[in-house]
């Protein structure tokens, strides 16, 4: 059986965001990171609380060392998001940006 985790979060009986983790567009050694937040919270910090504790569950989960991430370039909301969520920029392909996160 393959693992993907999936969460969705709730508060106060609404959905307010998931998040999932994926096997890699490379290999399945490597996971990439895929984040949702329902758009009546966003702009609040959810995105960024959400993301930083389902890599926390995701690290704990499995054994990786490290997170991807694919956003678009003109995605600046997104791509602030993973910077304050503690990725770190590692390049662009095409209209891509990729990101890292690392395990502690």
């Amino acid at each position: 059986m393959e693992n993907e985790p999936f969460y969705v979060f709730e508060y106060e009986n609404e959905v307010i965001g998931m998040c999932r983790l994926d096997f890699g567009f490379k290999t399945k050694e490597q996971y990439e990171v895929s984040i949702l937040v329902n758009p009546d919270q966003r702009s609040k910090g959810i995105g960024t609380k959400i993301l930083e504790m389902s890599c926390t569950s995701f690290f704990t989960l499995l054994p990786i060392d490290s997170i991807i991430a694919r956003v678009k370039k003109d995605n600046f909301v997104s791509i602030k998001l993973f910077e304050n969520a503690g990725f770190s920029l590692q390049g662009a392909v095409d209209e891509f940006l990729h990101f890292e996160k690392y395990s502690n």
